[in-house]
């Protein structure tokens, strides 16, 4: 058996691509998630660069320490060592 069909077979009505409409409405979706995204984004990246930072200087505190212990590095020293990490890394950043 043939299979029938009763709509008549008509040529596409032009519509080849996307609506104005629709592509707004995408642009404004796309928009609200990028702007949505961004803050949390910048605010992962901030954190991470704390941890990096209190990392750093537990390695430089407990390195001063050791050299303190075995090579006779004096305080003052050592002092000047971290003033300068802290510029690189402010305490509390």
């Amino acid at each position: 058996m043939a299979c029938t069909t009763n709509y008549p077979v008509t040529a596409s009505k032009g519509r080849n691509g996307f609506t104005l409409a629709e592509m707004l409405i995408v642009v404004a979706i796309i928009t609200v998630l990028v702007a949505v995204g961004i803050p949390v984004f910048v605010s992962r990246l901030a954190g991470t660069r704390e941890t990096v930072c209190l990392s750093n200087r537990r390695s430089l505190t407990r390195q001063l320490q050791y050299e303190m212990m075995t090579e006779g590095l004096t305080a003052g020293q050592a002092e000047d060592i971290k003033n300068s990490f802290d510029a690189i890394c402010p305490e509390g950043a």
